[in-house]
């Protein structure tokens, strides 16, 4: 959500912080919101997670159909990692194309507004390219490397290199660059969703052994934020059909599974 401040460290790290602090931090950024996990990978089964893969990234640990299908992106494309200048000067179709499948309320960049924001990018982002059998850029992804660990920031990929199973090859040599070659102590691919499902997560679990580290969500509003939410927060069921904002939806979602993450609750 726009107007928010996320920690930039994968939550293995730890975010030591308190309610006050982060209220302070929420006002002189004249932030809406600020959140964050604690427990990471050590709360019991519930509603917020990272999704993580810290198991044997070889193909020989991939079911049978799976191994076919990462074999079969492998020769339909080449998989390498690759610099933010390129990127910069062959993403913008990839990207243009990807974002048509996701629903969000999230609007599209412009080209030169990608270009802007790739080049802003941190310098400790990895890119990772797909190219097509005539060397096409069909597929790139941006993951974000903290310590001994990588986080999976964003994967983006042409409808055609999907059909031909290039996402299944990034995935795969990924996992292999970094848990294996580089010995890292997990890949992540982020937190639980909100704002919009690609399904990506499903995924992940169902082909390459990807699993949830249950953790708690800690959410601390700006007051304006935080009274919104203390009085529309009981009412949400029925303010949502008054209410045609996404960003309501999201923020109330946000709220049911803060709450949930510390019940322990198995379902939001």
């Amino acid at each position: 959500m726009h107007g928010s401040i996320l920690p930039y460290s994968l939550p293995h790290r730890g975010f030591p912080i308190t309610a006050a602090q982060a209220s302070a931090l929420v006002r002189e950024r004249k932030a809406y919101l600020m959140r964050w996990e604690s427990g990471f990978d050590d709360a019991a089964e519930g509603a917020w997670w990272h999704l993580i893969k810290d198991s044997d990234p070889a193909l020989s640990a991939l079911s049978p159909k799976t191994r076919n299908q990462v074999k079969k992106g492998l020769r339909s494309c080449r998989v390498e990692g690759c610099d933010r200048s390129l990127i910069m000067e062959k993403g913008y179709p990839v990207y243009a194309s990807a974002y048509e499948r996701y629903e969000t309320f999230e609007r599209k960049f412009s080209r030169d507004e990608f270009s802007s924001a790739v080049h802003a990018m941190p310098s400790d982002i990895e890119f990772w390219g797909v190219f097509d059998d005539n060397g096409a850029l069909v597929g790139f992804g941006e993951n974000i490397v903290d310590g001994n660990a990588c986080f999976y920031s964003t994967m983006w990929f042409t409808p055609e290199a999907l059909k031909n199973y290039a996402s299944y090859a990034m995935i795969h040599c990924m996992n292999t660059h970094y848990l294996e070659e580089r010995g890292f102590r997990f890949v992540s691919d982020g937190a639980r969703n909100i704002s919009h499902d690609t399904g990506i997560h499903q995924f992940l679990e169902q082909k390459f052994g990807f699993r949830k580290a249950y953790c708690r969500l800690n959410v601390v509003y700006s007051p304006l934020v935080g009274a919104v939410v203390a009085g529309a927060f009981p009412l949400r069921r029925q303010l949502g059909g008054l209410i045609r904002s996404s960003r309501f939806d999201v923020l109330m979602r946000q709220e049911e599974l803060r709450r949930a993450s510390w019940r322990g609750a198995g379902n939001a």
